[in-house]
């Protein structure tokens, strides 16, 4: 038998934690599909390299290498080393691909993946030409947040290396017309409503003072004297039958 009697139904609404947490499968799904060394490279144990916390791996397809670093920690942050094989040529770009910025990284001599360098800007006007080999440093250990993920791609395919651009809803709204300096803009009249005449009796009743505790024992004793004539009349009527 099937167990859909089981499975949990799934909500109407789907919270905001949710719909981010998609949004990043999403994103891990299509990155594993466009990179051929995560899709179907090969692992090697010997480049495995994992504390209680981190872990850190390398797959590669021909010249193709991806270094995926793991912060399984839910409550602080470390720092790691990224490296790379030994057969990787010095001076490899690498693209990190779940970066929003998509950072780059390249790899020394030491066989460390650093942040690349950015060559500074010629002036306005300055015809100067960039410095081809700029100074990278010896060790620059990443610091990964709790329960981040970061994968970092030699020869990135191109879709994956553009920085994806982020759309911002901007709300519309009309913003009225200053006033004129010195003038007092002029105010509306608010239009009233005609009421509707009132009824003859209600007048009255609106204009009747309020009984007092004088009037209102005269009213009992008019109702008590109704009273006992009825019963009077009732029995008489009795009488005659």
């Amino acid at each position: 038998e099937r167990d859909f009697p089981l499975r949990r139904p799934m909500p109407e609404v789907v919270p905001q934690e949710g719909l981010e947490a998609l949004d990043m499968t999403s994103h891990l799904v299509h990155v594993r599909r466009s990179v051929p060394a995560l899709n179907s490279g090969e692992l090697n144990a010997s480049e495995v390299s994992c504390t209680q916390e981190t872990l850190q791996f390398t797959r590669r397809l021909d010249k193709q290498v991806a270094v995926c670093a793991f912060n399984c920690s839910t409550e602080q942050g470390h720092h790691v080393t990224l490296s790379a094989p030994h057969d990787c040529e010095p001076g490899t770009i690498f693209v990190d691909v779940l970066d929003n910025g998509r950072k780059k990284y390249v790899l020394t001599g030491d066989r460390v993946l650093v942040p690349a360098p950015e060559p500074p800007k010629p002036a306005a006007g300055s015809t100067a030409t960039q410095p081809k080999n700029m100074p990278l440093p010896h060790s620059h250990p990443v610091c990964l947040d709790p329960c981040q993920v970061m994968c970092i791609v030699s020869e990135c395919p191109p879709e994956l290396a553009k920085v994806p651009v982020q759309t911002v809803k901007k709300q519309s709204y009309k913003k009225s017309p200053a006033p004129s300096v010195g003038v007092a803009p002029p105010k509306a009249a608010a239009p009233v409503a005609a009421l509707p005449a009132a009824a003859p009796e209600a007048v009255a009743e609106a204009a009747a003072p309020a009984p007092t505790t004088e009037t209102i024992e005269d009213m009992k004793a008019q109702l008590m004297a109704e009273n006992e004539r009825l019963r009077q009349k009732a029995a008489m009527l009795d009488l005659g039958n």
